[in-house]
């Protein structure tokens, strides 16, 4: 019922199949809250008390589908597991096909670089002009950060020549 458009089901149905789907998640063993996960990616409209009790999960192989695949999660969810601070969980959002700027802004408050890197490196990644600068304030500080900030496409030409000229005058040159 769950799995099928929300056009071939009765509303009643669907709330009935998620009361119960929601009831039965703490018995259900790893391997089927992971396929579980995985078919709510491919959901049309998923319930979103399913998705948040899915991404909210501590296991990663039953969030991770979700935190990283499915586009149906709102940023007001996803932007909520970042204030848990678990770095597996960061990674994967930051890896996701499309990051609004505001999941953007609070993954660069976890000052992870590991999901820092991920999210410079994901073209998919939109940042705010004040995050940007955060990014480029932290690059100065780990320099794994400078050449994927620097190569972005949309990273303001200030940015990229503030980040070259500190290289520059670091002698890391060779890195960039």
């Amino acid at each position: 019922i769950m799995a099928i458009p929300t056009a071939g089901s009765l509303p009643q149905e669907r709330a009935l199949a998620n009361d119960t789907l929601l009831r039965l998640i703490p018995r259900m063993p790893l391997k089927s809250l992971r396929h579980l996960a995985e078919r709510v990616c491919l959901m049309e409209a998923p319930s979103q008390m399913l998705v948040r009790r899915l991404i909210n999960d501590p296991r990663i192989e039953v969030s991770g589908p979700l935190l990283e695949n499915a586009m149906t999660v709102d940023d007001s969810d996803l932007i909520a597991v970042c204030s848990s601070g678990n770095p597996a969980k960061l990674k994967l959002m930051a890896r996701r096909r499309l990051v609004s700027p505001a999941l953007s802004e609070a993954l660069i408050q976890s000052n992870h670089v590991e999901t820092l890197l991920n999210l410079v490196r994901n073209p998919g990644a939109s940042f705010s002009i004040e995050a940007m600068w955060r990014l480029t304030r932290f690059a100065a500080a780990h320099p794994v950060l400078q050449a994927p900030l620097v190569t972005r496409q949309d990273t303001p030409s200030p940015i990229a020549f503030q980040l070259f000229w500190r290289e520059v005058s670091h002698g890391h040159i060779g890195q960039l």
